[in-house]
């Protein structure tokens, strides 16, 4: 969807700024233990429901921060 918007609309989105979270979480014998690393972005959709790519704005990080906080 980010790198070819066009081909994965989402009408029900349309016009809407829309957050997402990507989280990375140890768990352990079945039961999350640790936030290993997150990523927050923001995707903008445009009247027809296509991810509008600003740069900068939506793409994930290339290096997501650490979060290392036990749960």
């Amino acid at each position: 969807m980010l790198h070819d918007p066009a081909s994965h609309p989402i009408p029900s989105s349309a016009g809407a700024r829309v957050r997402i979270a990507h989280l990375l979480v140890e768990c352990l014998q079945r039961q999350p233990t640790h936030l290993v690393w997150s990523a927050l972005s923001i995707l903008t959709f445009d009247g027809k429901g296509e991810n509008t790519l600003f740069p900068g704005e939506q793409e994930l990080p290339n290096n997501p921060r650490p979060a290392n906080s036990k749960l």
